[in-house]
């Protein structure tokens, strides 16, 4: 079959072919929209969606699972094989979630240099770089004065510190609330 459906590629006949081989071609077909219908048939009962929770990774790879379905393992004696998998189409696949970046929200009071430390929770070295943002305040004025700087970036923490726009001097002894995200470039 030379033709395929655009959405899905389902194979038809065209003019080129041959009829002998019709039955053939037929069949692949039938196989693979049967091989669909079993995915979206199996996806549609608990046991098609829960996810599977196992002790190590050689269990969850001789499970049987769908595309998508989510996989977790939490015992291996490899630590590294520990935690979230998603299904692929042929294998399990590590979800590497969230060990590049933390991010986080402070409702703080600046120190007496108008200071705010962040400190990192699963990091040990200083991050590449980090984004500071004032969070809303419900005063129009704060948001419009206050500006966020990041002064140091250090293995530990980091220190925000903020500086009126008007009078170009750190804010000392101010409630402030900021959101703050910072990323590695490598993985602990």
């Amino acid at each position: 079959m030379t033709g395929t459906t655009t959405n899905y590629k389902i194979p038809y006949p065209s003019g080129s072919d041959l009829v002998s081989k019709a039955p053939a071609q037929l069949q692949a077909l039938a196989e693979k929209v049967d091989s669909a219908l079993k995915e979206v048939d199996s996806r549609a009962t608990t046991e098609g969606t829960a996810p599977i929770v196992v002790t190590t990774q050689s269990q969850l790879n001789s499970a049987t699972a769908n595309t998508g379905q989510i996989g977790y393992v939490t015992g291996d004696s490899t630590q590294e094989k520990r935690g979230p998998y998603i299904r692929g189409t042929s294998s399990w696949q590590k979800v590497v979630a969230s060990q590049n970046y933390e991010a986080g929200f402070y409702n703080a009071k600046t120190n007496a240099n108008g200071v705010v430390a962040v400190h990192w929770e699963r990091h040990t070295r200083a991050p590449s770089t980090m984004v500071v943002t004032l969070a809303n305040h419900n005063v129009e004025s704060e948001v419009l004065l206050f500006t966020p700087i990041v002064w140091t970036l250090e293995a530990n923490y980091a220190q925000i510190r903020f500086r009126r726009e008007d009078t170009h001097k750190w804010i000392n002894g101010n409630a402030v609330k900021f959101q703050w995200l910072a990323f590695w470039d490598y993985v602990e």
